[in-house]
């Protein structure tokens, strides 16, 4: 009876030691935010680990931000700034983008762009383009979909942009 008890302990502990190798327990050990002077975007580049219980070859992930806010303007056909004052506008938004995962581990950038969002309107009129001016993203955190983990990132703005809206 005494082998049959030890080869038991022995096989629970093994499996038990494999099981908590391959355990769901997600880290991000990096998050870093900046914002794109060409292109006015929010782009959050990170790493994160744990996630090889799962079982998932890919994983949604999602910036969301509570407030962004945009200074638009318009240009004239010469390309120069119209007189006036130009638009400002606060709103909250969000942009998702499909992450691989390989050996538990993801490592990315995921972009929120003027794109995504509803940028206030500068009355253009006639051959004017939009340009945008100015852009802030506050209160942002980066969360992926299938197991829920959510990490929240540093404000960035840039109060000296000349982005031409397309």
């Amino acid at each position: 009876m005494r082998p049959f008890t030890i080869k038991t302990m022995i096989l629970l502990t093994c499996t038990l030691f494999a099981t908590s190798l391959w355990a769901v327990s997600p880290t991000y050990h990096f998050a870093n935010s900046s914002l794109d002077p060409s292109t006015a975007c929010y782009n959050v580049n990170f790493f994160e680990s744990g996630l090889g219980g799962a079982g998932f070859t890919s994983d949604n992930y999602t910036i969301t931000c509570t407030a962004i806010n945009y200074s638009v303007g318009c240009l004239n056909h010469g390309g120069n700034k119209v007189q006036g004052t130009p638009k400002s506008g606060t709103t909250s938004g969000s942009a998702s983008t499909p992450v691989p995962i390989t050996n538990g581990n993801t490592r990315d950038t995921v972009s929120l762009c003027p794109a995504n969002v509803t940028l206030p309107n500068p009355g253009c009129t006639g051959s004017q383009q939009e340009v945008i001016l100015a852009a802030s993203y506050s209160g942002c955190s980066l969360s992926e979909s299938d197991i829920g983990s959510t990490i929240s990132t540093t404000d960035q703005s840039n109060p000296n942009l000349f982005i031409i809206v397309k």
